[in-house]
């Protein structure tokens, strides 16, 4: 049997992002609400890591970061991340504050995926070549 796609909803708020399959809650201010398919978590190199590892703040996310530069699907991570607007984190190998540089840089962006995937942005190419791209924190 073909394996088949699995989407689920994210809801996310301002103050933090929620996966509920199939069902909005709403939490907080102002919230988005996206389909999308997330069959490629499996394929994630933190699938099998310790959540609170990547749900750190400070310094400690630079640490974390190191499991998503060799990862296979960082870019997907990355555009669902800035999709959704997750606030916290380490997400595709970018810190919360380097995700809040790249989505001031590209206020209207509305697929992430296809821009980190095709882009030839510096941040896009360095994402996609598993470096940490270097983003003006100001």
């Amino acid at each position: 049997m073909a394996s088949e796609a699995h989407h689920v909803l994210i809801c996310c708020v301002h103050r933090g992002a929620f996966r509920v399959g199939g069902i909005n809650v709403m939490v907080g201010e102002k919230m988005a609400v996206t389909y999308m398919d997330q069959s490629w978590t499996a394929k994630a190199a933190c699938a099998g890591v310790d959540p609170d590892s990547l749900f750190v703040r400070g310094s400690a996310q630079r640490q974390a970061r190191q499991v998503c530069l060799s990862c296979e699907v960082r870019v997907e991570c990355l555009a669902d991340a800035l999709n959704s607007h997750a606030s916290f984190g380490v997400w595709g190998g970018l810190t919360e504050r380097e995700r809040r540089v790249l989505a001031r840089r590209c206020p209207n962006e509305k697929h992430w995926f296809e821009r980190l995937s095709t882009s030839d942005e510096a941040f896009a190419v360095d994402i996609r070549s598993g470096k940490v791209p270097r983003l003006s924190l100001r």
